[in-house]
């Protein structure tokens, strides 16, 4: 090689390196320097120091400040972009298509009395994502029935319980189910005592599953007294608060999106026999 193209090689190489070199210390933190996500924040700016705040992130072709949450650990990794952190009990509003009540106690509900699927969407802000991490606590009202309904659509009520999904045509990512009662039978969750039904196909294992009722339930009763998907209040010889991370689920998607989350409350029969209530729902994306 010519010595004059070799000297031309090596500046353009020092040029181009500077130009893209990166203040890290600052990386988030300011507009001019918008990071590509939380978790980039998390791994690659000291100054962040693993505290949870409002740090910017590029998001299409703009800067904007969102909520990073650097403690939450989900799934071993740390460094969060907050969805949502919705808890009734402390004020919050339900979403458009919930239904806010305050007795008997403050929850969500869905927003009309009519069997089916109501929904709840939570933006990403076209930030793409591959993991999605969460939590949904709840009550149950009257005999519902886990995977027990005829429908086997991720479009229908496939479940009495909270449907989580992102994406047109939708993709499962977690299912709460609310199961009949914790001893068991047809009607009952898959992990009870003498298991019910197990979900479809297109759940596999991927769903938690919770009764509040140790009998018949009836349609009208309100299970104040133990909220659902908590991980407590399981009879012995059921299985369905094993899971060591309940109420939390994590969930690595197959391909990276940048679509919106949706929660739907779902129940195949009227509100007057059976109800799903959500009283917290926290959704993350990295």
């Amino acid at each position: 090689m010519d010595i004059r193209w070799y000297i031309v090689a090596v500046l353009v190489a020092v040029v181009t390196a500077n130009s893209f070199e990166v203040d890290y210390k600052q990386y988030g933190l300011i507009p001019t320097l918008p990071a590509k996500s939380c978790r980039d924040i998390y791994q690659l700016n000291p100054t962040s120091d693993g505290k949870s705040g409002y740090y910017v992130v590029k998001i299409g072709d703009r800067p904007s400040f969102v909520y990073c949450d650097m403690e939450l650990e989900c799934g071993g990794e740390k460094g969060w972009m907050r969805i949502t952190d919705m808890n009734i009990t402390n004020g919050d509003e339900c979403p458009h298509g919930w239904k806010k009540i305050t007795s008997p106690v403050a929850a969500c509900r869905a927003s009309s009395d009519d069997d089916g699927c109501y929904s709840a969407q939570f933006s990403t802000h076209q930030v793409p994502y591959s993991r999605v991490c969460g939590m949904v606590i709840g009550y149950q009202k009257g005999s519902t029935d886990a995977f027990q309904p005829s429908s086997n659509s991720i479009d229908d009520p496939y479940v009495d319980g909270v449907s989580i999904t992102y994406g047109t045509p939708r993709k499962h990512i977690w299912t709460y189910a609310l199961g009949y009662n914790e001893a068991g039978g047809i009607y009952s969750c898959p992990c009870a005592v003498s298991g019910g039904p197990l979900p479809p196909s297109f759940v596999h294992e991927n769903y938690y599953c919770e009764s509040a009722s140790y009998s018949n339930p009836g349609a009208a009763p309100y299970f104040t007294d133990d909220p659902v998907w908590d991980g407590e209040g399981c009879p012995s010889k059921n299985s369905c608060c094993s899971e060591p991370n309940l109420p939390w689920f994590f969930r690595q998607i197959p391909l990276t999106s940048d679509k919106n989350l949706e929660a739907r409350i779902c129940h195949d029969q009227h509100f007057s026999n059976e109800g799903v209530l959500v009283t917290e729902i926290k959704l993350y994306i990295q």
